[in-house]
């Protein structure tokens, strides 16, 4: 069988470990036979109801083992999957079924009356098909419900492919600078390309159990699916209790002996400040991939000084490009909290250039706007008005017409060793009383200083200073930390030309449902609490 779509991983392993467990939670285990039954079954039920070669199909379940099956199922029809998170606002829920106008939408028990109130009131010719729930099939409020006997009635057959390589797996909507969700696609082709470097390079096989933590509507998630799809190896789905309580999940990746696990840097970061690390946990866990954000060296020590065994390794991607464009291996713990960890080499059939602002390849040291191109490219996003602003482009470095170049708007050097070193966003990079700054070097000195959980940096323009731009940082802190205190620890790290202009204590940095820091909510509460 020659494998060309993400689904044939599955098929591969199936055919050699149909009794071996694919997936668990904490209450549910399903064997690669189970999962199979599940997902032809679910894929007859799709076409059945409408959906057929490229429909996208919206997806918003809670977390559990059942939504291996979900996704196969709609691969196995050809079709496309949308994860969209079982908490996402309506507003935002409502711009994603405009931009696709999915004939189905997958839910539970915990989204079924969401889904079902949104698509009344304008969306009433979508399916819901919810796969736990028992009611019978009916016109509710105009909107069809197949619940769960309808699949199980479904008679059990193997599916024929009929998608090709360049056509859409997925689409994953991002939130994007503006805070308008654009929807990236992605193909078999990308996907392939990521996995079978991925499980290459980490050396993953059917004896690993990889931990899942991160949301199914992350661009991580698609390392846990399909690394454990094509090795063969077990997915561990940690539920939403694990990822609030540290000590639970970290229960859970000894319980089922975890060897693997790619997580989102900010929950480290959690784990971390609840003290919960000790010494002689996860015993089995030995690598530690950690990306989305940069991971402060503070945490980073921490966590390599606690487990010395686990190789771990800081990698780095947009969803535009699919999963980990770059990596690197952290070789010995850092000197200090101060220390960058480079963000590495490019991946296989990946380039990276580094572009100045006058068009120019960056010499070393020099920093400029990273570009990717490669396999793993997306061929861009859904909606026709986002690509007509689109940071997809032809590369201008190449003589082929179709060759383009993905401008991720973010800020890299190369080190005299050939590392990427991540320094910040374009768009954090800003001019203040005739000095260039990074936001994220300032933030980076806060979140330094022993006892500071997180922060956060963003500039306010004084309406009534005309216009000028002041600096305010925040902080988020357990500890009993003067404002004092702070600034001289602050002074030791950054010249006087970077010192915020305020520096505020809340009680929890915002961020957006991707986890990334919210500066829109931050300027907000900045200027509610100026009025006050």
């Amino acid at each position: 069988m020659n494998t060309f779509l993400v689904q044939h991983y599955f098929e591969k392993s199936l055919s050699r470990y149909n009794k071996k467990i694919c997936v668990r939670d904490k209450e549910i285990e399903l064997s690669f036979e189970d999962v199979n039954i599940f997902s032809n079954k679910l894929a007859l039920c799709l076409k059945r109801n409408g959906a057929g070669r490229q429909s996208p199909i919206v997806v918003s379940v809670k977390r559990n083992s059942y939504y291996i099956g979900i996704i196969l199922g709609i691969l196995k029809n050809d079709s496309i999957y949308i994860p969209i998170d079982k908490n996402c606002p309506e507003n935002k829920v409502v711009k994603i079924l405009n931009d696709c106008n999915p004939p189905v939408i997958i839910c539970d028990s915990t989204t079924i009356k969401k889904m079902r109130d949104i698509t009344a009131k304008q969306f009433h010719k979508i399916i819901l098909l919810s796969i736990d729930k028992e009611e019978k099939t009916g016109d509710i409020e105009r909107n069809t419900i197949i619940s769960m006997p309808e699949i199980n009635s479904e008679i059990d057959t193997t599916a024929v492919f009929r998608n090709i390589d360049t056509d859409l797996a997925y689409i994953l909507y991002t939130s994007g600078s503006s805070g308008n969700p654009k929807g990236v696609g992605i193909t078999h082709l990308n996907i392939i390309n990521y996995i079978e470097w991925a499980v290459k390079q980490f050396s993953i096989c059917d004896s690993d159990r990889i931990i899942s933590t991160a949301p199914f509507q992350f661009d991580m998630f698609t390392f846990d699916i399909f690394t454990s799809l094509k090795s063969a190896a077990t997915l561990c789905i940690a539920g939403d209790v694990e990822l609030m309580f540290p000590i639970k999940l970290l229960d859970f990746i000894e319980k089922n002996k975890g060897t693997i696990w790619k997580g989102i840097s900010s929950l480290f970061i959690y784990i971390a400040n609840t003290k919960s690390l000790e010494k002689g946990r996860i015993p089995t866990l030995k690598k530690i991939l950690f990306g989305g954000e940069e991971l402060s060296s503070k945490y980073l020590i921490e966590w390599m000084q606690k487990f010395p065994d686990i190789d771990f390794y800081n990698v780095y991607g947009p969803t535009e490009a699919t999963g980990i464009s770059t990596f690197y291996h952290v070789p010995t713990i850092p000197n200090s909290s101060q220390e960058k960890i480079p963000i590495g080499q490019a991946c296989a059939n990946t380039e990276t250039y580094v572009i100045t602002e006058d068009g120019d390849h960056a010499k070393v040291n020099e920093i400029g706007e990273l570009w990717i191109r490669g396999s793993s490219l997306s061929p861009g996003y859904i909606s026709e008005e986002d690509n007509l602003n689109s940071v997809f482009a032809k590369n201008p470095f190449s003589l082929v017409q179709s060759d383009r170049i993905y401008k991720t708007g973010d800020l890299v050097k190369t080190d005299e060793k050939g590392r990427l070193i991540f320094i910040g966003r374009k768009d954090d990079q800003v001019k203040v009383m005739g000095y260039r700054i990074e936001l994220e070097e300032i933030r980076r000195a806060i979140t330094s200083i022993e006892g500071i959980e997180d922060g956060a940096v963003i500039v306010y323009n004084s309406p009534d200073k005309d216009e000028i731009k002041e600096i305010i940082a925040f902080y988020q802190t357990l500890s009993d930390l003067s404002l004092e205190y702070i600034i001289t620890e602050i002074k030791k790290k950054i010249p006087p030309y970077m010192i915020p202009k305020h520096i505020i204590r809340i009680e929890s940095i915002c961020r957006t449902d991707r986890m990334k820091i919210d500066k829109n909510e931050l300027l907000k509460y900045y200027i509610r609490e100026q009025k006050k």
